[in-house]
């Protein structure tokens, strides 16, 4: 699947961010982050996650919804994941228009 060009930038980031995949406990953090830092839509974060995971978008959707219900998704995690990604252009990526 081919997400849009405005899309594009996150999936770059999260490509350099996690080479190799990202764990599945870090999923939900993940999502939590790309909603609330990046203001992403449920519908773009599906995207872009089905997108870097090789899945169907609407297969992220039970895990999204989990972020923003789960205080799993704001434990230290969410920190640690942020802090990684800042060494692949977080900042700047946040403050993409």
């Amino acid at each position: 699947m081919t997400i849009p060009n405005e899309l594009r930038s996150t999936l770059e980031l999260l490509q350099r961010g996690f080479p190799n995949g990202v764990d599945e406990s870090d999923i939900v953090p993940l999502c939590r982050i790309l909603q609330d830092d990046g203001e992403m839509s449920i519908r773009t974060t599906a995207l872009v996650l089905g997108e870097l995971l090789g899945c169907d978008p609407v297969v992220m959707l039970p895990l999204i919804d989990r972020s923003t219900m789960d205080d799993l998704a704001g434990s230290y995690r969410v920190g640690e994941i942020r802090e990684h990604l800042k060494q692949y252009g977080f900042e700047e990526w946040l403050n993409e228009e």
